[in-house]
């Protein structure tokens, strides 16, 4: 009976750990993925205030339906796949809570000031 008990009570605490490692890992995969996007928006900012390659420069949020969600760094005011220079995609665990399901954000900065121009959904 004592060796159930202690069985049983080591199972109830790995599963605990592992609970806990799986919450503590989503919980850094959502924050790398956070800090990866916002230092690609700076970059794509500075390329647009740099007008790099004679050029405005976007980015484009895809929320997808099979969980894969990314984002796209292009050149220009418009998406077009060829002025796709980019793609990044989220960790397996984090997605994107905006935009939604099988939809697009896009995010588009104005030359020479990096100043967000304009947001499309």
């Amino acid at each position: 009976m004592e060796l159930l008990i202690v069985v049983a009570l080591g199972v109830v605490l790995t599963t605990a750990g592992f609970l806990s490692f799986s919450g503590a890992r989503r919980a850094r995969d959502v924050e790398m993925s956070a800090k990866e996007l916002a230092a690609a928006l700076r970059e794509v900012r500075t390329r647009s205030a740099a007008q790099k390659d004679a050029a405005r420069w976007s980015v484009r949020l895809t929320s997808t339906s099979t969980g894969s969600d990314y984002y796209q760094i292009y050149t220009g005011a418009s998406y077009s796949t060829s002025s796709v220079q980019d793609t990044y995609y989220l960790r397996r665990t984090v997605e994107f809570g905006e935009p939604a399901e099988g939809r697009t954000v896009d995010f588009t900065f104005a030359p020479v000031t990096g100043k967000l121009d304009s947001k499309k959904i």
